[in-house]
């Protein structure tokens, strides 16, 4: 009878088959909202309806409202490092998703 080699593969343990798929839906939870935010900031319309604007106008943002309300607050308070950062979370994000440096997880902690 063979012996299972553990090293061929992550996933044929219920711990490596979980923690793969935690850094999936990490990665995931990471680009979903950066992507939402540079999205909505690239269509921002000074003169959508937004916390400190009322406007009877319709929402020219293509995330509706919630894209307009985002992209607002994010300039207002970081400028154009808002969507900067949130770019880099979703890159950061597609990164973990598709499993790339899993071997050096300690160096993706440090970026």
């Amino acid at each position: 009878m063979a012996a299972i080699d553990a090293s061929q593969s992550p996933h044929e343990t219920p711990a490596g088959f979980l923690r793969a798929r935690l850094r999936e839906i990490t990665g995931l939870l990471m680009f979903g909202p950066g992507a939402f935010c540079v999205i909505a900031a690239l269509f921002h319309a000074p003169a959508d309806p937004s916390w400190n604007i009322a406007s009877s106008a319709p929402i020219q943002n293509p995330l509706g409202w919630p894209g307009a309300v985002a992209a607002d607050i994010q300039l207002q308070w970081l400028g154009w490092a808002g969507p900067a950062l949130a770019a880099m979370t979703a890159g950061w994000g597609a990164l973990i998703f598709a499993g790339a440096g899993q071997k050096a997880n300690r160096w993706t902690v440090l970026m």
